[in-house]
Formats: C-alpha cells, sequence, structure tokens
C-alpha cells in the first residue's frame, strides 16, 4: 500500500472508532441517568392504576392476575375483576367511579402490554410461579411500591437474564426448553 494511501486509511478507522467511542460513551451515560427514554420510550396506559394502595389492602400479585400459577399465558386482569371488588365499596372514591363509568362505556381498559416474550420463545407463569415458587417481583419489579400504572419493564426480559436465572436456579439450559 502506497504510504499516502496508508495515511488516509489509518486516518479514516481513527475517525471511525473515535466516533463509535464517543456515541457508546454517550449512550452509557445516558442509560445510567435514566435518558434511555429515546431508545425505549415509556407506554402511555388508558387509566392510572395504583399498585402501591391495592397491595396495601393486603392483595396479592395473584389476587388479580390469578392466571399466573395456573395457566402457561397470563395477562392484565379483565374490567370485571376490578369491579367485582370495587363494587362493593360503601365509600365513594372518585378512581373507581371513573373505573365503573370507563368499563360502561368502553368495556375492558385497553391497556398496553409492556411484558411479552418473543414469539419463538416459550415462557410458562405456571411454571415459574407455581411450580418454582418464583416471587413475581423477580421479572416484574416490586409492584408494592409502584403507585403509577406499569409503562414499561422494571427488569428487561432478555435470553440473557433467563439464562442467567436458570443457572441460579440450577434447571436446564437447554435451548429447546424455551425455543420451540
Amino acid at each position: 500500500m502506497k504510504p499516502f494511501v496508508k495515511k488516509i486509511f489509518t486516518r479514516r478507522w481513527a475517525v471511525i472508532a473515535l466516533t463509535s467511542g464517543l456515541v457508546t460513551a454517550a449512550l452509557s451515560l445516558l442509560a445510567g441517568a435514566g435518558g434511555l427514554d429515546l431508545l425505549d420510550p415509556p407506554v402511555r396506559q388508558p387509566v392510572s392504576f395504583d399498585h402501591k394502595k391495592h397491595m396495601e389492602t393486603d392483595l396479592t400479585c395473584l389476587n388479580c392476575h390469578g392466571g399466573a400459577n395456573k395457566e402457561a399465558s397470563t395477562g392484565i386482569p379483565p374490567v370485571r375483576r376490578c369491579i367485582r371488588c370495587h363494587e362493593a365499596e360503601e365509600i365513594e372514591n372518585p378512581a373507581t367511579e371513573a373505573l365503573c363509568v370507563f368499563a360502561e362505556e368502553n368495556g375492558d381498559i385497553p391497556w398496553v402490554r409492556v411484558y411479552r416474550v418473543d414469539a419463538h420463545t416459550y415462557f410458562s407463569h405456571r411454571r415459574h410461579v407455581a411450580l418454582a415458587k418464583i416471587d413475581c417481583a423477580v421479572c416484574h419489579g416490586d409492584m408494592a411500591i409502584q403507585t403509577r400504572p406499569v409503562t414499561r419493564q422494571a427488569i428487561p426480559i432478555t435470553m440473557d437474564g433467563g439464562i442467567s436465572c436458570h443457572r441460579k436456579q440450577g434447571v436446564t439450559e437447554d435451548c429447546l426448553s424455551c425455543h420451540r
């Protein structure tokens, strides 16, 4: 390679390496400061929901998300489950009244799903909750302190996280246990 061409080639790679390093550093700083809303924006939920207030009444995750210990797939409870408890309230509660009006006018609350595994991944809530006795907070974070609706994953659901958890629990790491 001619010295002139080698000099340009080397300088170009130096600029690329420096730019890559700066971008990586900036993203790391953003992630540390919680500034990755640009890359992973929180979703907007249709109704204000306070997990903390509900859990202070001695409700557990399974009171509302009852399928988690019985079914492979669970999700957001239907509004009729909310109404079942709240219609018996004797005190006037604006949030409950708003919930009832919303339910009458719209049916189920159109929550935006935040936790989801890829289509090629098999995950069974029943296997993890009922059989392995893994606390919901391990994957979903401490809902007992959440005063607003869930708008993003508290703990990102990743393959590395799943493998790490399987190792810690001493269970299979066979690819086919999760990928079908």
